[in-house]
This record gives structure tokens, sequence and C-alpha cells, in this order.
């Protein structure tokens, strides 16, 4: 799994196994289609990433232009891998 454009433009996320947790991962395709129809629109946008799991979404929202994303995640194995996922992107 990786961020797809922006600043962090094919950086790679950790990701679950899928025996460690509930938490799926949104797929790239799935993702940049949805960035896409966002457009320039997430440029200086608040973000909400609930459910956040990696913080795939949130992180290509900073990615793209977000001015900031708050991650909400109560799996206790996926917040360890979002915690990890933030800090290598250093944000």
């Amino acid at each position: 799994m990786r961020v797809i454009a922006g600043r962090f433009g094919g950086r790679l996320l950790d990701a679950p196994r899928e025996n460690n947790t509930r938490t799926k991962p949104m797929g790239e395709r799935i993702r940049n289609a949805m960035f896409n129809s966002i457009g320039n629109e997430i440029n200086g946008a608040q973000v909400l990433d609930a459910f956040a799991g990696t913080g795939a979404i949130g992180l290509e929202a900073l990615s793209r232009g977000a001015a900031r994303v708050t991650f909400v995640e109560r799996d206790k194995i996926a917040q360890k891998i979002l915690s990890n996922n933030v800090s290598s992107l250093g944000v």
C-alpha cells in the first residue's frame, strides 16, 4: 500500500495482516478515483478520516494539499499502524 500522489506520492504505508485486525484498507484505485473526483477542493481543506485504519485516506489528503486531518480509529492494532504511518511521513 502506498500514497498515490502529491508530496508523499509513492511512499509506502504499513498495512495490517488480514488476521490481525478487522481493518480492510481502501484500495489504491478507489482512493485515486475518489481524490480525482474531489480535485483541487482538497487544497487547504480540513479532513476527518473516521475509521481511519492505516490512515491511507487522511495521509493521501495531506499529500494532496489538505491543511489538517483528524484521524479516528478505535482498534488498537490499527492505531499502532496508523501512528507508524503518520510518523514515517513526518506529519
